[in-house]
């Protein structure tokens, strides 16, 4: 039964209309995965002379195996963010005769195929291959590559139980993100090293197979507790009270109508982002982008570039709000019809969106400030681009936000292309120039703490300028809503 039931999910996907819909952007993402896959192998082939570069006195096997629990942590914090959690797909069977057990086991085995239990192996495999027969049976790299695959799939279904049981809640994002910054910064500082222990447990796999055991029994632990959890709640009347939960749980912004008419259009765009997949994995995505911190400020030739670390701190800092600001208007385009026969006051509508981006700069700037631990240069070049951020880069996406009448599918992946064309990437990219263009001169004529403070006084010009600049933007606004409807309108 499980077979047949493959192949229905095999044929649905190849009957899609998304296939033939987004054929372009599916080839391009194809190339993109394979270059990947290709980097990585080079990657793997070459990663004893990477780290023998940086760590000439240390054994590459051991320094691989000591990386190997982080990995892991970042591979669960990334299925929380983007692996799909199977369950509408069943729903079509769930008034027929077939066991619950039988439904539930397949639900499991679609985790299965999943590209975060196989990627890592691009990097894996190479490195088995150049490291085999020189301390350890060839046939023992054999078992801690597959110890690895072991550990890799408790991460899918521990996963895909988070998901269920939190119906995917960011918070989880957010708590793993933090556990992962503050055990790196206790290893890096010497006070706790989790290196050392992932270093010994792997290297258990290389020297005695028996070790093998443990994988194996977390994993059949992790998927027994799994279907048992997923065979009592596979019934329409279960899977429809969860869907009630998640839309009562979203009910949470009533503290916001104390800010009058644009607390209750912040509400909205609170709702809208939370309920919407597209929106909400944006949200541990820009989380993830902060682990970066580690590789960029860690090093110290890094800390001495000024340029490159207001480019970082750009992207950093406004991960979310660029995400979110270059299609602005756009989220809205299913409904838009109805907003314009709303009684709407645009000014305040724009406001609530400007909030929104401003907020999300200032919580990813507070999450940054550890990394000034690296150095103080850090927290001064990450001040002005906050300011930067809020009091220009907001306001120029709002504006260009205005011009967007491309429909945006709200269910599609937080790494999809559709809607996204040259206009997004040259605004994206004008982003990161507005800053530099600014901070360049400055430092030719003084110095690059003059660049720095210049960057700072610019953002707050734009803000001071800011009422008067989106009383402008919802002034275009009011002059183009019709054109930006009868565009939203088209099907993508």
């Amino acid at each position: 039964m499980i077979k047949e039931l493959i192949i229905h999910q095999w044929k649905s996907t190849l009957r899609s209309p998304n296939l033939s819909r987004d054929r372009r952007s599916n080839i391009f993402i194809g190339i993109l995965i394979f270059i990947t896959i290709l980097n990585f192998f080079f990657l793997g082939l070459f990663m004893n002379d990477l780290l023998l570069e940086f760590y000439p006195d240390k054994n590459p096997v051991t320094l691989f195996n000591g990386f190997i629990v982080y990995y892991l942590m970042v591979d669960l914090f990334l299925r929380l963010m983007l692996q799909a959690v199977p369950g509408m797909s069943i729903q079509p069977y769930l008034h027929l005769n077939i066991r619950r057990a039988t439904l539930s086991h397949y639900l499991l085995m679609k985790s299965l195929g999943s590209v975060f239990n196989y990627l890592p192996f691009a990097i894996i495999i190479p490195f088995a291959l150049t490291n085999a027969g020189n301390q350890s049976p060839s046939y023992y790299w054999t078992i801690w590559i597959f110890g690895i695959y072991l550990f890799l799939l408790f991460n899918a279904y521990l996963a895909v139980l988070f998901k269920r049981r939190a119906l995917d809640k960011p918070i989880l994002e957010i708590i793993l993100g933090l556990v992962i910054l503050m055990l790196g910064l206790l290893d890096y500082y010497g006070i706790y090293s989790l290196t050392n222990l992932s270093a010994s447990l792997f290297a258990n796999l290389l020297s005695n197979p028996l070790f093998l055991l443990l994988p194996m029994t977390i994993l059949v632990l992790m998927y027994g507790i799994n279907f048992q959890w997923l065979r009592g709640a596979l019934s329409l009347e279960q899977m429809e009270r969860s869907s009630r939960r998640e839309r009562s749980s979203l009910k949470g912004f009533d503290f916001l109508d104390k800010w009058g008419e644009i607390g209750i259009y912040l509400q909205l765009e609170l709702k809208l982002i939370l309920r919407n997949k597209r929106l909400k994995q944006a949200i541990p995505g820009s989380l993830a982008m902060l682990l970066l911190g580690f590789v960029i400020y860690g090093y110290e030739e890094y800390q001495n570039m000024t340029f490159f670390l207001i480019y970082m701190g750009i992207i950093f800092i406004g991960m979310f709000m660029v995400y979110y600001g270059q299609f602005v208007l756009a989220w809205e385009s299913h409904y838009f019809d109805k907003i314009l026969t709303e009684k709407i006051d645009l000014l305040q509508y724009i406001k609530a969106k400007y909030r929104i981006m401003q907020f999300s700069c200032l919580i990813l700037y507070i999450l940054l400030l550890p990394y000034a631990l690296f150095d103080g240069m850090i927290l001064y070049v990450n001040s002005a681009v906050l300011i930067f951020n809020i009091g220009i880069n907001a306001t120029y996406l709002l504006w260009t936000g205005t011009s967007n009448r491309e429909r945006i599918d709200l269910d599609a992946s937080y790494f999809t292309w559709q809607g996204k064309k040259g206009r997004q990437i040259a605004i994206v990219f004008m982003l990161i120039i507005f800053p530099l263009l600014v901070y360049l001169p400055v430092k030719l004529i003084l110095n690059e703490y003059a660049g720095i403070v210049a960057v700072g006084i610019a953002g707050l010009i734009g803000l001071l300028l800011s009422q008067t600049l989106l009383e402008k933007i919802a002034k275009k606004l009011e002059r183009i809503k019709y054109e930006m409807a009868d565009g939203f309108r088209e099907r993508f």
